[in-house]
């Protein structure tokens, strides 16, 4: 979630939208224990590729475990946002193109097939990745790191993830430019498009300093990034689709993205879960957002709504009236929900022990 709370200026009939829409959150929380939904106070005018979505999942882990597979194909879902896994050393040999083309002959709920997201972390290097060479160290006083583009540990407490200098050319290759290379592998793989996380990341402050001290501006080089990839994807499978989590505030200092990107997702507009939590622990839902951040993520959601992004949010939830308060809430902002659990290493109604993963 981003952490910085500032409301937008100068969006035409932003704060117009926005006191209804809030007015709606306030009728969803006080009846979130049953009763016939509200209508939006939003209407979603969504263009492009992802506009008839209905709902949506995402799975970061676990897609071994005993019936998770068959868990995602009989949802109906009309996308799914998966970890490739065969990216993670020791399994390369996990059959992630058959997953893609078994989900791809099953129908969402407003689709004749599943389109199918590869979920790409664009701003951390994860020490258990297939292109983390035995050399590589992070940073230790007084030892640098090596390669150079590793700048520290995770902020949230991911052990073995480091932030990236996400602008060096080397962290580049990482994601394209070879058969091994994080998009090329999405590529292969039949994914239809790809589901960024980390772009936040340019405002973590061992990132900004980094890019002060190499004389770059990181939110101008994280939408150059985005562009590169985007551009390097669509020569190579035209209407190849991107989606963006905790992008709304780079969106609003560089609206450029509207054309670079598909839809955006905000995590925890009504409930957040600590990161670091398995799917079992209290802490890893139903923790609920503060008033302020909430009108803070309604207020950047409401103008990329009014532009005709689609917007979706990510909820983290415990209880049945949680969830119902949460997709009411994003639903009234003209956005699509999916609530879950912070560990993400299953679908929501799908039992299973194994400890999750980034």
């Amino acid at each position: 979630m981003d952490p910085k709370i500032e409301h937008p200026q100068g969006a035409s009939g932003v704060w117009m939208w926005l006191g209804s829409a809030l007015a709606l959150i306030g009728l969803a929380c006080h009846a979130a224990g049953g009763g016939a939904p509200a209508p939006p106070a939003v209407i979603s005018q969504a263009k492009g590729p992802l506009a008839g979505i209905t709902n949506w999942a995402i799975q970061r882990a676990s897609l071994d475990a005993f019936g998770a597979i068959d868990a995602l194909l009989a949802s109906d879902y009309d996308v799914l946002v998966l970890e490739p896994t065969r990216t993670v050393r020791g399994q390369q040999d996990f059959a992630m193109r058959a997953v893609v083309d078994r989900l791809h002959k099953t129908a969402g709920r407003s689709r004749p097939n599943k389109l199918v997201l590869a979920y790409l972390p664009v701003a951390q290097a994860e020490d258990d990745r297939r292109y983390w060479e035995p050399s590589w160290r992070p940073p230790r006083a007084p030892q640098p790191s090596n390669p150079s583009f590793l700048l520290g540990p995770d902020p949230r407490g991911w052990e073995g993830s480091y932030n990236v200098a996400f602008w060096n050319r080397s962290w580049r290759s990482v994601l394209m430019g070879s058969k091994e290379a994080l998009v090329d592998d999405a590529l292969a793989l039949g994914f239809d498009g790809i589901y960024l996380d980390g772009v936040l990341g340019y405002s973590d402050p061992t990132v900004v300093a980094a890019a002060k001290k190499a004389g770059v501006d990181p939110a101008q080089a994280m939408v150059d990034l985005i562009s590169a990839l985007h551009a390097y994807a669509q020569a190579k499978k035209p209407g190849f689709v991107w989606v963006a989590q905790d992008a709304g505030r780079l969106i609003q200092l560089h609206p450029e993205l509207y054309d670079l990107l598909d839809a955006v997702v905000f995590e925890g507009l009504t409930f957040s879960g600590k990161a670091t939590a398995r799917w079992e622990d209290p802490g890893g839902a139903g923790l609920v957002v503060r008033e302020q951040e909430r009108e803070a993520l309604a207020g950047r959601i409401v103008p990329i709504v009014e532009r005709g992004l689609p917007v979706w949010t990510l909820d983290f939830a415990s209880e049945p009236a949680q969830r119902s308060q949460a997709e009411a809430n994003s639903r009234g902002l003209g956005a699509v929900p999916f609530v879950s659990r912070a560990a993400l290493d299953r679908l929501p109604n799908l039992a299973s022990t194994r400890p999750a993963r980034r």
